[in-house]
């Protein structure tokens, strides 16, 4: 698939958050995908600098979805996707825990006026 780097780093960005997200060991994505353990290291570190046959082996594994790399004038800013990240991994999945951090970033934003 050709994508420009700029849709690789995005794409690289999404695998990162998906296996982080999954709380599976790279060593067990590559048992369950048969592809080798340096290969998926690098992959979901977002090291790589094409979509090749393994990146979308891992992304089916991981559910990410590669057809729907935005246009290069679309892409979300990386700066974004570390918040996003960030946000994710302390979301407990409550709405409780959505209220607790919503309350926080409230509270960050009274700081910085």
């Amino acid at each position: 698939m050709k994508a420009s780097a700029r849709e690789i780093e995005l794409l690289g960005e999404r695998i990162k958050s998906a296996w982080r997200g999954s709380g599976l060991k790279q060593r067990e994505i590559a048992e369950r995908t048969s592809i080798e353990p340096s290969q998926v290291s690098k992959i979901c570190n977002g090291k790589f600098k094409t979509i090749n046959g393994h990146v979308m082996q891992i992304c089916k594994f991981l559910g990410v979805p590669i057809d729907e790399v935005p246009p290069e004038d679309e892409l979300v800013d990386p700066v974004w996707l570390k918040i996003e990240e960030s946000v994710r991994q302390l979301w407990d999945k409550t709405p409780e825990g959505a209220e607790k951090i919503a309350n926080l970033l409230e509270s960050v934003e009274r700081l910085q006026s």
